[in-house]
């Protein structure tokens, strides 16, 4: 489901109203074709957002929603509706 290298994984929250997880990792960071690295630091702290989904014709799936990359993360939450996703530095 992840699709980078984790270094260290920090926690996980799934919200069952609306079928969505977050996940807290330190990940290494991914550098494209000709960027180059100005920190000496190799990892990157993010949250990753994913939607989970079922259909009866294509079965269980895992959709990625998106990435927060953000350094100073320490807790993270979901409304209790789930649409509102919260975190805290």
């Amino acid at each position: 489901m992840i699709k980078r290298e984790v270094v260290d994984f920090h926690g996980v929250i799934f919200e069952p109203n609306k079928d969505k997880i977050a996940i807290h990792t330190n990940f290494k960071k991914e550098l494209k074709v000709g960027e180059k690295s100005f920190s000496n630091e190799p990892n990157r702290l993010g949250l990753e957002l994913y939607q989970i989904k079922t259909d009866s014709f294509l079965g269980f799936q895992v959709k990625p929603m998106g990435l927060l990359a953000c350094e100073k993360i320490k807790e993270f939450y979901f409304s209790c509706v789930g649409n509102v996703f919260t975190s805290v530095e």
